[in-house]
This record gives structure tokens, sequence and C-alpha cells, in this order.
């Protein structure tokens, strides 16, 4: 029998609750959450399927050997932890911003060449028609 793929959820805030909810809905997924806070936890007890494992330290975690992470901690841990993720060899989904700096973005992006890891951004509004319209009009120099 196969293994199903781990994906470890970091950050069980607002987001990674929602992310953790739904890949815990998929059944083909071995589904871990990270997160140091005891007070968070308690706090989505019963909320959502509980998961296979829970880690309470990022790098202790990374040491186990996740298939994927997807990143939902506070906005200045997305580079360091995406860069050490990517480095272990786990595909990551980090929620934005991507970044707090474009160095930092950068540095990102060269790890997950280095890797040949996947580094995607989570951000669902890629083709709103809103959204494409103002492409669409920095593109043609109408704003900007």
């Amino acid at each position: 029998m196969a293994l199903k793929p781990r994906v470890v959820v970091v950050g069980i805030g607002s987001i990674g609750r929602r992310h953790a909810r739904l890949l815990g809905g998929r059944g083909d997924l071995t589904v871990e959450w990270c997160e140091p806070s005891q007070e968070l936890l308690a706090g989505v007890a019963g909320e959502m399927p509980a998961p296979d494992r829970i880690h309470p330290d990022f790098d202790a975690m990374l040491a186990t050997g996740p298939d994927m992470v997807v990143l939902a901690p506070p906005h200045s841990l997305h580079a360091e932890q995406s860069i050490k993720a990517l480095a272990a060899g786990a595909h990551v989904l980090c929620e934005k911003p991507m970044a707090d700096s474009p160095e930092a973005a950068r540095r990102m992006a060269a790890a997950a060449r280095k890797s040949g890891r996947v580094l995607d951004i989570g951000f669902q509004l890629h083709f709103h028609p809103g959204l494409r319209r103002l492409k669409e009009l920095i593109e043609t120099g109408m704003l900007g």
C-alpha cells in the first residue's frame, strides 16, 4: 500500500485553519500541523478534523521529512521558513505576502531553483475580472 503524501500546515491562525480544514477533508493526504501556541491549538479543538500529528517546533518538524508544507505563520517568518523547508526537500505553498522585502522574495525564489522543489504563493484572485482589468490598464500605460 502506498503511503499518503505528508502535508504540514504551519501556523493555525485564520488562514492556516482554512488550509488545515480543507486539506484534512480530502482523505488522500496525511495532514499534520506545526503550531507552537497551545492557546491556538486549544481554540481549534473540534472545529475541524484532528491532524495526524502536531509539531510544536518548526525545525524539528522539518527533520521528519514532510512532502509539502503550507506556510501560514506571521508574515515576518515567510521567507525564512520557506527557504528552510525547500532546503529540507519539501514543496512549499506560502501564503501571501510572499515576503516582507524584495530581497527576501529573491532569496526564496533562488532557494526554490536550487532545491528543485515547487514554491507557490497563495493568491486566489489571479483571474478575478477586476484584477485582470487593472493589469491590462497597467500594461497599456493607462495606469501607473
